[in-house]
């Protein structure tokens, strides 16, 4: 599929506008799009089904499906690279356990990953025994540290003005009308009927912020999508070939390596290789490998027949079956 312009998506009867294919594969990325749902450039009639296109089709698939695990709670990435992307924003713990198509039945604890223990929380606790703020909205709690971390909740449109508050475990009540926070802090349209232009995500992510323990505090509402589409940036490119595996992340500058790299189990051959040169962008090691050609090489047969060829000239000189009174030189 063409990467240029705009695209439209077919969910059931409403079509939504992607102002470009990083926006559309976003939506993917947040399970916004599922495999049934259509896809189409702006502007062009035929439609086709997400699933089918190879830049969705792993996407779309839930036996694809990454699970993160925190106490009674359970998240789902599309890939591992939305884990890595959530443990960055601080929105894992220590206790969190992921499991995907890579891991053990069950799960492994993120803390013994290495890409993603440096950037994991620790489980929120509450140093001077002071009870913490508490919010509910659509009859969900949420329990920030503090209310600066509520005040940012507002500013990125994650609290709705109609949202309740519970300070120092006394009663809920109406957390705009409340005078807590200015009514300034909420974005413009907070306060009205505006509603995004995107299509809604199936289920919430691990919110950002400080985590608390597995179902205790610490955890954020999960954001709205105009705040995520802010938040999106632009993909890092790399110069060299990425090699994405389970613990660690190479950047090579020679294809040639990845068949030593495999050999030595370095990779294995269903980690993900990433380069623009490769159809999508990405594929399997084991796909790379066959694109490029990198498996064991074919003996020159060519070669030994032309050494074979020299060598018959060489006894047929040496001989003189015809006695034409060739010699080689001394």
């Amino acid at each position: 599929m063409a990467e240029g312009g705009a695209y439209e998506l077919l969910k059931g009867e409403k079509t939504y506008r992607a102002p470009d294919f990083e926006t559309l594969m976003r939506w993917a990325r947040e399970r916004r799009i599922t495999a049934a749902d259509m896809i189409r450039p702006a502007g062009t009639e035929e439609w086709k089904r997400a699933g089918d296109l190879p830049e969705f089709s792993q996407l779309v698939d839930p036996s694809n499906w990454w699970t993160v695990r925190m106490g009674d709670s359970a998240y789902t990435a599309p890939d591992f690279a939305t884990i890595e992307r959530w443990t960055r924003e601080g929105r894992l713990n220590t206790e969190a356990v992921i499991e995907g198509p890579r891991t053990p039945p069950g799960g492994v604890l993120a803390k013994g990953l290495p890409r993603l223990a440096p950037f994991l929380r620790p489980p929120l606790q509450s140093a001077d025994g002071s009870i913490p703020p508490r919010l509910r909205i659509d009859g969900v709690e949420y329990f920030p540290k503090d209310p600066e971390t509520i005040r940012l909740w507002i500013s990125e449109a994650r609290v709705p003005p109609d949202a309740e508050i519970s300070v120092s475990g006394g009663p809920w009540e109406p957390l705009g009308p409340s005078g807590l926070f200015e009514r300034e802090l909420w974005p413009e349209g907070a306060w009205g009927d505006h509603m995004p232009d995107e299509p809604s995500e199936p289920s919430s992510e691990p919110s950002r912020g400080t985590l608390g323990a597995p179902g205790q505090a610490g955890e954020a509402p999960p954001e709205s999508a105009p705040a995520q589409q802010a938040a999106s940036q632009k993909p890092v490119l790399h110069s060299g070939w990425r090699i994405v595996t389970l613990n660690e992340e190479l950047v090579i500058d020679d294809p040639s390596r990845i068949p030593r790299l495999l050999r030595s189990r370095r990779i294995h051959s269903f980690d993900d290789v990433l380069h623009p040169s490769l159809p999508d962008g990405r594929c399997s090691v084991s796909r790379a490998i066959e694109i490029l050609r990198l498996g064991r090489r074919r003996f020159p047969w060519w070669m030994l027949a032309v050494l074979v060829l020299i060598a018959l000239g060489v006894v047929f000189v040496l001989i003189d079956p015809m006695n034409w009174g060739i010699r080689l030189p001394l």
